[in-house]
């Protein structure tokens, strides 16, 4: 009686252990939800801002969930936010085709270390939802 509850307790403790790598990792991403309406803005939607805190010249977007059919067309940018709080195209659109990483790479001087960027999701076909997380 007593193995067996010391093997449940270390089955327990592997499995959290195991766990612990994955979330740690995630952590440092953020995520997003997209909900794309094509009656509501457009049907664009945008990331709350995030710091870009490394020099590389794209940002990785992973999609873990999407809504969509091999025909539906949904995409992503990215925008450099200037110091007044607009808006500049970092990158151009690239098509979500399913889940997985996508990296996006930023035209020539939009790959700024400590500037602040938002993901946009966009559709132009119907309505869809996208969801994951990114690194700027």
């Amino acid at each position: 009686m007593r193995n067996k509850f010391l093997k449940k307790v270390a089955l327990t403790f592997l499995s959290i252990s195991m766990l612990t790598p994955i979330t740690t990792a995630n952590a440092e991403k953020d995520g997003f939800y997209f909900n794309l309406l094509i009656n509501v803005n457009e049907g664009r939607v945008y990331s709350d801002r995030i710091l870009k805190t490394d020099s590389e010249n794209y940002g990785a977007v992973t999609t873990n969930y999407n809504d969509l059919i091999w025909s539906d067309k949904v995409y992503y940018k990215i925008h450099r936010n200037n110091w007044y709080g607009g808006r500049i195209e970092a990158t151009g659109y690239y098509r979500v085709t399913g889940n997985g990483t996508l990296n996006l790479w930023y035209y020539n001087g939009q790959s700024v270390y400590n500037s602040n960027y938002q993901l946009e999701g966009d559709t132009d076909v119907h309505n869809a939802v996208v969801s994951g997380i990114w690194e700027p």
